[in-house]
């Protein structure tokens, strides 16, 4: 038969008193943890959404809105370079697949108004097409500003996810354009996507998840 110290048998029996007082709140109600001695610790550990429930929602951003406002930004620098240097044109117009079109009304001008978009825009790729020219963002920028927009994104929903006052939430991007919340202990399902969907410059969608993405 074993025999240990009474030192050691003590030490063991203090740290068992010990984790029992720091485990004690978690079977406790708020009621009664409030109550508690003030030398006794009230802290809980925090439960993840598997056990204590509450929401979980996967936003997906609508990125495509997103280009098409760049776009629009874009459109109104051309017209710009095209009123200043007071170039001849028609049918200037922004689209999200295409970039910014427009027709060029003179010919001889043509090689003149590519060089000026060229040199005085940043982050673009001028080309053209019989007399219609085209000017779309670099695949580095539509990355840039696609990353911006889910930046800003998650930093626009943490303010928001702040409100419900949970200690540990979790909101993380997935993919390029979809960004995961879970609430633990948030049960009031509608209430978080009024507060969390509510209308600002940010465009989301509330997504299937048991439909494929290329459904």
């Amino acid at each position: 038969m074993l025999k240990f110290p009474l030192w050691k048998k003590l030490f063991v029996l203090g740290i068992l008193l010990v984790s029992v007082l720091y485990a004690l709140p978690n079977a406790l109600t708020p009621e009664a943890r409030e109550n508690l001695p003030e030398f006794m610790p009230t802290k809980t550990i925090n439960l993840g959404l598997d056990l204590q429930g509450g929401s979980h929602m996967l936003l997906e951003i609508n990125l495509q809105a997103t280009l098409t406002r760049a776009y629009e930004n874009l459109e109104g620098e051309v017209r710009s370079i095209m009123a200043e240097n007071r170039y001849s044109y028609s049918k200037l117009r922004a689209n999200s697949d295409k970039g910014v079109s427009f027709l060029i009304r003179h010919a001889d001008e043509k090689e003149t108004i590519v060089e000026s978009l060229r040199d005085e825009l940043r982050n673009v790729m001028v080309s053209d097409e019989g007399a219609t020219v085209y000017v779309t963002y670099t695949e580095a920028e539509l990355d840039r500003i696609s990353n911006h927009a889910v930046k800003q994104s998650l930093e626009v929903l943490r303010s928001r996810v702040d409100e419900f006052g949970v200690s540990e939430p979790v909101i993380q991007r997935q993919g390029q354009s979809r960004i995961i919340i879970e609430l633990p202990g948030v049960k009031d399902s509608a209430r978080a996507k009024d507060i969390i969907g509510r209308t600002a410059q940010l465009t989301f969608h509330m997504v299937n998840e048991s439909m494929s993405p290329a459904e």
